[in-house]
């Protein structure tokens, strides 16, 4: 009896597990579906992404999420730059107390150069009971590059993708190029598109070529960022890698943006 009545308050002095919201797999990425990012650094007009999963959420009867996403971003010295809070609502409709979450931060001029960090808090109303992470990175002085490399099932960019799909689909992709050499008040930016092989070699006789020339000085003058469209269509499966380079031909500069690209059968 004795023992009997020992386990019975030892389960009292536990008590039910309750469930709590934890926040995995964050990832500094090139949009929601696109690729993992390698550096914390981004440049005038990028975009700070960042994607994880929360799991262990509370739902109501009816299945539903009640909770909310707390975003803020701070610099070196801790002063608020922005912060923003977005309800969490809907239905899962495979259930699981799991689900995706993606943040996104525009760097505008608002972001000097230096180092900022990004705060998120995932609370979960039902429980009563939150999770949290923060994430450093670094505004860079202008040059020229490629950033906001985004991924579509559709020439809007609506829909993202990853960086391929299925047989017969067709891929888009948008990106702005910024920094380029505008003191001549000349313009010639193109950008080109080229799939290879795992062993390197090209799959397209010619890359894909777009481009914008310019000597017009008021449009020079104004043209600080060009926004820059591509699309693929998906023929075959397999594993390829995907180039987009972007060259200024009056600086005579090219930056490249490199990943791997997977088709997969229907």
């Amino acid at each position: 009896m004795r023992v009997a009545i020992a386990i019975l308050l030892a389960a009292l002095a536990v008590g039910p597990a309750v469930a709590k919201p934890e926040i995995k797999a964050i990832q500094a990425s090139h949009g929601q579906l696109g690729p993992e990012r390698e550096k914390p650094e981004y440049l005038l007009g990028d975009e700070v992404y960042v994607r994880f999963v929360v799991a262990g959420f509370t739902t109501d009867p009816d299945g539903r999420l009640a909770g909310e996403l707390t975003m803020s971003v701070v610099d070196a010295k801790n002063k608020e730059i922005l912060k923003k809070d977005i309800p969490i609502q809907q239905v899962l409709a495979l259930g699981g107390g799991t689900f995706p979450g993606q943040v996104s931060v525009t760097i505008g001029e608002e972001f000097p150069v230096g180092e900022y960090t990004l705060r998120v808090t995932i609370t979960d109303n039902l429980a009563r009971a939150s999770d949290s992470f923060e994430r450093k990175f670094t505004c860079k002085a202008e040059e020229f590059a490629l950033v906001s490399v985004r991924f579509s099932q559709d020439a809007e960019g609506r829909i993202p993708a990853p960086v391929g799909g299925v047989v017969s689909q067709t891929l888009f992709l948008k990106a702005r190029g910024i920094g380029f050499d505008r003191g001549t008040g000349e313009l010639d930016v193109e950008m080109t598109i080229q799939v290879f092989d795992l062993k390197g070699n090209p799959l397209m006789p010619k890359p894909i070529r777009k481009g914008v020339h310019s000597e017009d000085p008021k449009f020079v003058k104004a043209a600080t960022a060009i926004n820059l469209r591509g699309e693929l269509t998906l023929n075959r499966e397999g594993e390829f890698v995907l180039k987009v380079s972007l060259t200024d031909k009056v600086a005579k500069k090219t930056v490249t943006f490199e990943t791997p690209l997977k088709v997969t059968k229907p």
